[in-house]
């Protein structure tokens, strides 16, 4: 039930990355958002996974009107607290809560099964057990690539995305659970207010404004 929460910057980035906003706003100045330069006729969903700081942020900015309608943000998570923030209504922008456990990654309503246009988690643990539960419930999440959308276009963010943020010494082992969804180590720092023992890491599908995937040097060369 202890959470490690995001510095601001942190957030904000990655409340930006996962809404899409280096597509679709314009930004002035850094860190901060203006209004769209687009509505799209479809609704953007964000699913954030044990990742409850960067959800409050969400939240925060689309009360104040700059995170549009359109974003439609859900929290698996599993301190039931955060239930909080997201009060019953039939409005399906509302943001939703889901009461989400690792150790039954599949124990979700049916209606969010590959719902999802981009989805941040970040595991509890770092033990292969929980990073293992948390990749089922992201595939599961994930919506499929666009139709007409090819994997170039993927590697840069268009369509789906998803990004991880764990400790670095399971990075390996996070790509090789998301392989089919191109999951890399970046060179982006993720930044905890209070700092943490363990250097922390992001990895993602795609390379974006802020980062680029970390190049691993062949060991024989």
């Amino acid at each position: 039930m202890s959470q490690f929460w995001y510095d601001q910057p942190t957030q904000l980035a990655l409340t930006k990355e996962l809404t899409f906003a280096d597509f679709q706003f314009r930004t002035h100045p850094p860190g901060t958002f203006t209004i769209p330069l687009t509505e799209p006729p479809q609704p953007i969903n964000v699913a954030i996974v044990s990742g409850p700081s960067v959800f409050v942020q969400l939240l925060s900015l689309k009360r104040k009107g700059v995170i549009p309608k359109h974003i439609h943000p859900t929290l698996f998570e599993f301190d039931t607290r955060f239930s909080i923030l997201c009060p019953p209504s039939s409005d399906p922008a509302s943001p939703r809560f889901v009461e989400y456990d690792f150790n039954h990654p599949l124990r979700l309503p049916s209606d969010l099964q590959g719902k999802f246009d981009s989805v941040l988690v970040d595991p509890p643990f770092l033990s292969a057990e929980c990073q293992a539960g948390a990749a089922v419930t992201v595939r599961w999440l994930l919506k499929k690539a666009p139709e007409g959308v090819g994997s170039r276009e993927l590697e840069k963010g268009v369509g789906r995305r998803v990004v991880v943020c764990t400790g670095e010494r399971v990075a390996g082992l996070v790509e090789r659970y998301y392989a089919k969804e191109g999951v890399r180590e970046t060179d982006w720092s993720v930044v905890h207010e209070r700092g943490l023992s363990n250097p922390f890491r992001c990895l993602s599908s795609y390379e974006g404004e802020r980062w680029r995937w970390t190049i691993v040097e062949d060991a024989d060369q």
